[in-house]
């Protein structure tokens, strides 16, 4: 018979028997916080009509074995009766489908943590492997879960083409989170660039949102034992920018074919595997590449004005280029633009149905397509206007010469930047031959250099912005041939005496000049 401890017969409320052992029963007092111990984490319904909303936690079988939850009477394991949506039409009668009655558990098959019929807090623990000595696992740690029904999203807008960020402001620090878009039927809004093996990545918005939960995506933090919650919901908007700034300016001409448009692609670099990832109205596409990875675009009036997203991938990188085309016609006149998506823009007055853009130290548009006007003397070599590339004439950049809107210039010493590249046709000039009265226009197309990314090895690209409008004239200084005795232009300097007479007398071809066929060369003078 077990002796009875001292005290007991005076005492005994201190004592338990159990499994006829007599055990001492002690006072201990707990501080209990108002706040818990760690941030809670949240989980939203993942069943039923909620099943395509919700974010299942994903459990990585090699890692966590068991969730152990620990329920409670506000958070039961089960319900009598599962949660009946008045919204959701269920596939089969209700009376003959099997009716979810949990609330939080793990689902073995699938290695997720689901969530329904009741929303709540509760407190899991996350166990690993069997411990041999003692049956038991492993405990890695512990979670308190807040369980919603459904999440209500924040408005995030967000520009075509850029990082698709967790916050309304973009510069909010959110490297800390994992991006988890919504999967929806229809195209992707997105472009996901992985950056590591941990599941960094980095989203980027790729096409325009027309309806409230065309792109919808949650934001996921690394709790205990590496389970990603959700920590934010986000409904994006996803819009071209209207800032001009923002795009690359193509100037475009009035053609009749497809052809006649590839005539001025611009070359994008193989290497980087050139793609459009968005247009206007991609159903009735205007921006096309060709075989050999060259961009245009082909725009007949009423469609004005046109923007694309180019995107670029080298290697593990990527970038996105915005372009905006132009139909030449609409940059000299813009009222032609009313109605475009170019109307778009902050600096269209739709009253006057003009834009204002900023410009530079030189009257021009800096960051849009601008028009150029100046008289230039026939013989004298047209450069690019101030601040410009090749403005200053050291560092010459070729341009392109519009000939629908006037051919006369030296086609020997012009060599077009389309067809054969920038770095030979920097080797040549545009010269003015003629300044025949009615076709003294020569209109010429300057180019712009993009904002690559150099650094990370992206090439720039140079697009026509730039529309340079000439009127030929002849030089009111110009040395003269004195008729007389033939005594022509007198002794030449080293440079004109090793030069040539420029002639074309055919009127079809570019460069008409017929007034020197009957001027010659004796010696180191000129004749008539």
């Amino acid at each position: 018979m077990q002796q009875l401890p001292a005290g007991y017969a005076t005492n005994s409320s201190s004592y338990v028997t159990n499994a006829g052992y007599l055990y001492r029963l002690y006072t201990v007092q707990y501080l209990v916080s108002s706040t818990p111990f760690k941030p809670a984490q949240k989980m939203y319904w993942t069943e039923g009509s909620f099943e395509g909303g919700g974010h299942p936690i994903d459990v990585s079988a090699g890692q966590v074995s068991a969730v152990h939850v620990v329920y409670s009477t506000d958070f039961p394991m089960t319900v009598t009766n599962s949660y009946q949506d008045p919204n959701y039409v269920p596939p089969v009668n209700p009376t003959n489908m099997f009716q979810e009655l949990r609330t939080l558990w793990f689902d073995t098959t699938r290695n997720q943590v689901l969530a329904y019929n009741i929303e709540g807090q509760v407190f899991i623990e996350l166990l690993g492997e069997l411990i041999p000595e003692n049956g038991t696992r492993r405990y890695l740690g512990c979670e308190i879960v807040n369980v919603y029904k459904q999440p209500v999203p924040q408005a995030v807008t967000v520009e075509l083409g850029d990082r698709v960020p967790a916050y309304p402001d973009a510069n909010q620090d959110d490297s800390a989170l994992f991006p988890s878009p919504v999967i929806v039927p229809g195209p992707s809004f997105y472009y996901q660039q992985v950056l590591d093996a941990n599941g960094h990545s980095t989203l980027y918005a790729t096409r325009e949102t027309f309806n409230p939960n065309d792109f919808l995506a949650y934001w996921l933090i690394e709790g205990t034992a590496g389970l990603r919650w959700p920590y934010l919901f986000d409904r994006y908007t996803e819009v071209w920018p209207n800032d001009a700034a923002e795009y690359s300016h193509y100037v475009r001409p009035l053609v009749a074919t497809d052809a006649q448009a590839q005539a001025t692609a611009v070359p994008l670099p193989a290497a980087e595997a050139p793609a459009i990832a968005y247009q206007d109205d991609p159903d009735h596409p205007r921006a096309k590449l060709t075989a050999a990875d060259d961009f245009y675009t082909f725009l007949l009036p009423p469609y004005t004005t046109h923007r694309t997203l180019l995107q670029f991938n080298l290697g593990d990188q990527v970038a996105f280029e915005r372009v905006m085309s132009w139909l030449d016609t609409a940059v000299l006149s813009p009222a032609q633009c009313a109605g475009s998506v170019a109307t778009n823009l902050t600096a269209w007055d739709s009253i006057n149905q003009v834009f204002h853009f900023p410009t530079n130290g030189f009257g021009l548009a800096s960051a849009a397509p601008c028009v150029v006007s100046s008289s230039v003397n026939v013989g004298d070599r047209i450069l690019a206007p101030a601040g410009e590339l090749g403005a200053a004439g050291t560092d010459y950049w070729a341009g392109y010469i519009l000939q629908t809107n006037g051919t006369s210039f030296n086609p020997g010493a012009y060599i077009d930047p389309f067809a054969f590249g920038f770095d030979q046709a920097a080797q040549g000039s545009i010269i003015p031959v003629n300044a025949i009265p009615g076709r003294n226009l020569l209109e010429v197309w300057w180019f712009r250099q993009n904002n690559a990314d150099a650094a990370h090895g992206f090439e720039y690209l140079y697009w026509p912005a730039v529309i340079g409008r000439y009127t030929l004239q002849w030089p009111t200084n110009a040395p003269q041939i004195v008729l007389a005795s033939n005594d022509g232009t007198g002794p030449l300097d080293s440079l004109r005496a090793a030069g040539s007479i420029y002639y074309q007398n055919d009127p079809k071809q570019p460069g008409y000049n017929p007034n020197e066929d009957h001027a010659r060369r004796p010696g180191l003078c000129l004749a008539r």
